[in-house]
């Protein structure tokens, strides 16, 4: 990674989180009316998501870090996460989604219900759910539209540039995240479930766990919503959720289910872990975070063999044995691979990357006859563009709370 890619990244994102807010306060202010929309929300709703954060974040970066790196439209595809995930990791993905629904859930009921008791008067947007085409007009514009748009600003653009700080970036992504709703109603549920959505990325490598549990919490809130107003065969979620806010048995059940919840999270995320140290993805170490990284990408190294690992050909292809495939996807010839090393696992191909970047890889590399330069990743408290993001986010996000106090 280039020494100057995380710089243009955070100028790019903070470029995307003016925008939000520009758009914002047009919206309050009812400037869209000029337009002759009809339908205000659905019109902000379609240029933040699709032209603020999926056009403007993929432009501007193709505009200056791949044009400047060289990347093309597939390198830059790939520093935004879009590569594929083993089944392993999606099964986790499809429980994780779960568990982020019913953690994300209670976090939200929790936090609403503290800021109800320091007075914050809260006023929920009315959606009408009326006939079956407005439910799906309102799964496209909450559900569909966040999920694509929202992670390729807020996990795929953040991780191009962030990569670099290792774990950091977690915390980078979820603080942005819930600060970019620039609502303090959403700014808690919202930090835990970017927290989530992040962990997922910086193990898999992958914006798609992001996507998928993205899309599916925020189709139960719709349907959910669907289901208070219309009743009929879904009435059930309704009865359902009386019966787990309003009783004390419901209660102390929603208590173990959300602590089950939290622990099974715990344990996934171990097993995301462990598969992310052996590709090669992350460094053993939990809280690792290099100070230094090589200056230059195109530096050949060549790994170590290490006791009874051994090199085998790029194009070597495993068909229909997964299991040796997982075993020998670490001992590719990456000297002359580069990042990538292809298996063909019962006939389907996956694209295994590796991260040269990574200081641990570093340590099993000998450099070819030259000294390695080095360059130093500047701590966040440093990062000028992160810090005003942050500053913007905060500002937005206490407005928010004022005006929900004195209204």
């Amino acid at each position: 990674m280039k020494a100057d890619r995380r710089g243009s990244v955070g100028i790019i994102y903070f470029g995307v989180v003016l925008m939000t807010l520009l758009l914002r306060v047009s919206s309050a202010l009812d400037v869209y009316s000029a337009v002759g929309t009809s339908d205000i929300d659905a019109y902000f709703t379609c240029v933040v998501q699709i032209l603020i954060f999926g056009v403007m974040s993929l432009a501007l970066f193709s505009l200056t870090v791949s044009r400047r790196e060289g990347l093309g439209v597939r390198g830059t595809l790939k520093a935004f996460g879009f590569v594929g995930i083993s089944r392993k990791n999606a099964l986790r993905t499809a429980v994780l989604a779960v568990c982020m629904i019913v953690i994300g859930s209670a976090f939200s009921y929790m936090w609403q219900l503290a800021l109800a008791m320091i007075g914050y008067t809260h006023v929920p947007s009315s959606t009408d759910y009326s006939s079956v085409g407005l439910l799906f007009k309102d799964l496209a514009l909450t559900a569909m539209l966040p999920a694509i748009f929202e992670e390729v600003a807020h996990r795929g653009l953040l991780y191009a540039g962030y990569k670099e700080t290792g774990w950091k970036f977690v915390l980078v992504s979820a603080l942005t995240f819930s600060l970019m709703h620039q609502n303090i109603v959403q700014t808690g549920y919202t930090f835990a479930d970017g927290a989530v959505m992040a962990l997922a990325m910086y193990y898999t490598g992958s914006i798609y766990p992001g996507m998928f549990m993205h899309f599916a919490n925020n189709f139960w809130a719709v349907f959910s919503g669907y289901a208070a107003q219309n009743g009929g065969i879904w009435d059930f979620i309704n009865v359902a959720e009386r019966f787990m806010t309003g009783t004390a048995a419901g209660i102390a059940l929603s208590i173990v289910g959300v602590t089950a919840c939290a622990a099974l999270i715990i344990v996934l995320f171990i097993g995301m872990r462990k598969d992310a140290v052996k590709a090669g993805r992350i460094d053993p170490s939990p809280f690792y975070s290099p100070a230094e990284l090589p200056d230059e990408e195109d530096f050949v190294y060549r790994r170590e063999e290490r006791g009874d690992k051994e090199y085998i050909p790029c194009d070597t292809q495993v068909e229909g044995d997964c299991e040796k495939a997982d075993a020998l996807r670490d001992l590719q010839n990456v000297e002359s691979c580069g990042n990538e090393a292809r298996i063909l696992c019962d006939e389907k191909e996956e694209v295994r990357d590796y991260d040269k970047e990574a200081e641990r890889l570093l340590e099993n590399y000998a450099f070819e006859g030259k000294e390695r330069p080095m360059r130093e990743v500047p701590p966040l408290y440093k990062d000028i563009p992160f810090l005003v993001t942050v500053a913007l986010g905060v500002a937005a996000t206490l407005f928010s709370f004022v005006w929900g106090m004195i209204r």
